[in-house]
């Protein structure tokens, strides 16, 4: 790979191979927040932080691990809280599911050597329309070789 970073590869990755996931038909998948047009459940990518290092392998080579922030709202008007917080962590759980079904998809298409997927913080809220709330979640990337 030829880059100064693993993110926008990452980011790339994402965008592409989660929509085609069966358990997101109905879930908005976005980089960055959609602002007013977000949906009942939505998949959303936001900032990410990476960490180089020169390797001494190789002419000039690095080695980067990074974090990916990914937020999972779910708004459901006449539910109560535990459906939302459920349905949220349901959502996690096909993408950690997903990231774990293959080499492929762990090393994210071979762009690193191994990822992990966290989620971190559960945020409850409830709207004039009805309960929601927002599970962050971390994609950890370690080993991306640049």
């Amino acid at each position: 790979m030829s880059a100064s970073s693993i993110v926008p590869a990452a980011i790339d990755y994402l965008l592409a191979e989660l929509p085609t996931l069966l358990d997101l038909d109905d879930t908005q998948i976005t980089e960055g927040w959609p602002g007013n047009a977000v949906q009942r459940e939505a998949i959303i990518i936001g900032s990410a932080t990476s960490d180089q290092e020169w390797k001494t392998l190789g002419a000039l080579r690095k080695s980067e691990d990074a974090t990916v922030t990914v937020y999972l709202t779910v708004h459901q008007p006449g539910q109560d809280a535990t459906s939302v917080r459920q349905r949220a962590y349901e959502l996690s759980d096909a993408v950690d599911t997903w990231l774990r079904s293959s080499t492929e998809t762990l090393t994210l298409g071979r762009r690193c050597v191994s990822t992990l997927w966290a989620p971190v913080r559960w945020e409850p809220a409830i709207t004039d329309q009805g309960r929601a709330g927002i599970l962050e979640c971390e994609l950890r990337l370690s080993g991306a070789h640049l």
